[in-house]
């Protein structure tokens, strides 16, 4: 299923800037293996796609010719993401495609806490700790309930 949904991603024609940048087809690549089988066929669904938009270098125009009666899951990304270490950016964005599997609410810290706790779930609790280390302060409830998912998982 990982290596089948690795492929399907890359032969997506608005994926099709992929094939030419190695860095991000390493970084991606090293995600989807990690992520549960269980998320990698959400993202790989036929009626709402993950779309991987590059980074808007200068500009892009990104063709998606295929009617989406349902909408799309789009991540946008980042050049800046492949400047950080490599276990900092794969807890970036697990943790921003954890944002796609909890049900939002109005509450931002709240979202983002739930997003975490899941890609805590899915195996990536060193890459989101070092992640929220590098960007908010120690006593940010963030970093609180990371460290404490750690500490209860040893």
């Amino acid at each position: 299923m990982k290596s089948h949904f690795l492929k399907k991603l890359s032969h997506a024609s608005w994926h099709s800037w992929l094939r030419s940048d190695d860095d991000w087809k390493c970084l991606l690549s090293e995600l989807w293996v990690k992520l549960p089988e269980s998320v990698l066929k959400k993202f790989s669904s036929k009626l709402q796609p993950l779309i991987v938009l590059p980074p808007a270098y200068f500009g892009r125009v990104v063709r998606i010719e295929k009617a989406l009666i349902r909408g799309a899951y789009v991540l946008q990304l980042d050049e800046r993401l492949l400047l950080r270490s490599k276990q900092e950016a794969l807890g970036i964005l697990a943790h921003e495609l954890a944002h796609l599997c909890v049900e939002a609410t109005d509450d931002v810290l709240k979202n983002d806490l739930r997003a975490d706790k899941l890609a805590f779930e899915w195996g990536f609790s060193l890459e989101i700790s070092a992640a929220l280390k590098k960007d908010l302060e120690l006593s940010h409830p963030r970093r609180s309930a990371i460290e404490k998912l750690i500490v209860a998982k040893n």
